[in-house]
């Protein structure tokens, strides 16, 4: 990521928009959109998810399962890349192999205008610019500090090398108007004996209308930079003999 690498452990990088609506959300849009990016993202599927809130009771947490809002999704054939789509909600992803920053930024930049042609949004409700990275070991337990800068620190007290493990911060930037959220936890494993483990940074405008839709090209440049600074201030360098680190 801010360096060049050969074989970089990002297995998927994703940018997310959630739009204030100009409008009431139309159920022709996703067919619309399709129309427009077909021939470079030809297969679809629907997705249809659950919402899960939890609120405080006088019995106790109570929680509460709803509907998710239908997700269309139309994939690339080689299933490299994907744009979803929901009420007032699109995504871009890029999956392993990652393509450089500037074939993603363009991505994204072309099919938010396709999006923004056919609905108008009033403005961006949340932005969110992601990255998922996947370390692989070939053994069962490592020092966890010998690899990353940022991990669950365990009191000597108590037994080392955790089974499993999940950390995260949300961290408040540009006086609040955006968020850096860092999370480092076990992953399953492709094969028996080794060990995966999952650095995810994720850098959102969490202020609604705090950027502008014809400032997106300037935000994600810094969004980028935000994300590659935090990749490498959590690794070591050891952890990028792993995937083979070039200046």
């Amino acid at each position: 990521m801010g360096r060049k690498y050969k074989n970089p452990p990002v297995v998927e990088a994703l940018c997310e928009f959630q739009f204030i609506p100009n409008q009431p959300w139309d159920m022709t849009i996703p067919g619309l959109m399709y129309e427009k990016i077909k021939t470079e993202f030809p297969d679809k599927q629907e997705q249809i998810g659950i919402n899960i809130q939890s609120r405080p009771t006088e019995k106790g947490l109570e929680q509460k399962i709803e509907p998710a809002p239908l997700k269309i999704q139309f994939f690339k054939k080689d299933k490299s890349a994907l744009v979803q789509l929901a009420p007032n909600l699109l995504v871009i992803n890029c999956l392993k192999p990652y393509p450089s920053w500037e074939e993603f930024k363009s991505l994204i930049i072309k099919k938010l205008e396709v999006y923004r042609e056919i609905t108008n949004p009033k403005g961006f409700k949340r932005i969110g610019l992601r990255y998922i990275n996947i370390f692989e070991f070939n053994k069962p337990q490592i020092e966890l500090k010998d690899y990353f800068r940022y991990y669950p620190p365990i009191p000597d007290t108590l037994p080392q090398n955790p089974s499993s493990f999940l950390t995260k911060v949300e961290l408040p930037v540009e006086k609040g108007h955006a968020m850096l959220i860092i999370s480092l936890r076990s992953a399953i494993p492709n094969k028996p004996d080794s060990l995966s483990i999952l650095l995810d940074i994720d850098y959102a405008m969490v202020t609604p209308e705090h950027i502008l839709i014809q400032d997106i090209s300037n935000w994600l440049e810094k969004a980028h930079q935000k994300v590659e600074d935090a990749f490498e201030g959590c690794i070591t360098d050891k952890a990028r003999e792993l995937f083979e680190g070039e200046k």
